[in-house]
């Protein structure tokens, strides 16, 4: 995946559903999205054709209607996106991300148990070398 693959905000709304119910139907995702935004039909078209050629989603069409569905996973763009913002905010480094929040007190002592709980089950088996 490249960074061409980056979702917009939009891209990510219309993502999500698929994510959730796929496949589904422009009529279906326009429906769906009625109470969340005020896109038109033509609207998702444009973001679905955007995503098509990111190549984030596919469409079968049988003739009578066109049905997309999610090329990429969950994991996968939240992996992207993470490295992304890491690299545009705190240069790649998760460390500095850490510290920011630290020293803002942005960090619950629950969340720091958490984090401490992950790292370490990753020294454990091995994955921080992957």
């Amino acid at each position: 995946m490249n960074k061409s693959s980056i979702l917009t905000d939009s891209e990510w709304q219309i993502m999500q559903l698929l994510w959730n119910d796929s496949p589904l139907t422009i009529t279906k995702m326009e429906k769906l999205l009625k109470d969340k935004t005020s896109w038109s039909k033509h609207v998702i078209i444009s973001f679905l054709k955007r995503m098509l050629t990111k190549e984030t989603i596919t469409v079968k069409d049988d003739g009578r209607v066109k049905r997309f569905y999610p090329i990429l996973t969950k994991k996968d763009i939240y992996l992207t996106e993470t490295k992304t913002f890491l690299t545009k905010l705190y240069e790649g480094k998760l460390g500095l991300m850490i510290s920011s929040l630290v020293d803002n007190d942005e960090l619950k002592e629950d969340e720091i148990d958490e984090l401490i709980s992950i790292l370490n089950k990753s020294k454990e088996t091995g994955k921080q070398d992957a």
